[in-house]
């Protein structure tokens, strides 16, 4: 009887392990994993946007950057440092609009970024918008394009010493949200 019950344990055992390795084998990028009946099928992914859907521009005007995207010298210490965003020069109180439908995720403040609202976009795209004096919008509000999400301000720690919008796009890549040149969605 002993026996039995430990072939069963071990049945088992190899079953949901089975199981296990089905789950954490890396997977295609362009499919997921749905259960028909009782089989598990991979399934193409269809990505409802591209990163060319981001196309808005953050602020009412076009405006200067006064500190662009990539390694910099920071202007207040020195030091050299990787800027994940761009910072669009604009007077406080400047209103700050969304680039592209989506949802709220972040609406609140946050260290360094100061007053901060994430978006997040379909076909795997973020908007962050940074150094706010105001948030308009909540956590888990419908953003459409152009929306008023708040205005420019000085808070945080920012990295010029114009006021501004600090303006990130990200892509949600393997390794998390990964910062992008935002110049190629500015438009």
């Amino acid at each position: 009887m002993n026996f039995i019950y430990r072939s069963l344990f071990l049945c088992g055992l190899i079953s949901f392990t089975g199981l296990i390795s089905i789950f954490s084998k890396p997977q295609s990028a362009n499919a997921e994993l749905k259960i028909k009946g009782n089989q598990m099928i991979a399934v193409p992914l269809i990505k409802t946007a591209s990163a060319t859907t981001i196309t808005g521009y953050p602020l009412t005007n076009f405006t200067t950057i006064a500190l662009p995207y990539g390694w910099q010298i920071h202007p207040i210490t020195g030091k050299v440092f990787f800027h994940s965003g761009v910072d669009l020069v604009a007077p406080v109180g400047t209103q700050v609009k969304a680039s592209a439908p989506g949802i709220v995720v972040f609406a609140k403040d946050q260290g360094s970024y100061g007053k901060l609202v994430i978006i997040n976009h379909a076909g795997g795209l973020q908007t962050r918008y940074a150094q706010l004096e105001t948030i308009q919008v909540n956590l888990g509000q419908t953003i459409q394009k152009d929306d008023i999400i708040g205005t420019v301000g000085a808070t945080g720690q920012p990295t010029s010493r114009e006021t501004h919008l600090h303006f990130e796009i990200r892509a949600d890549e393997p390794l998390g949200w990964t910062a992008k040149d935002p110049k190629e969605y500015l438009k």
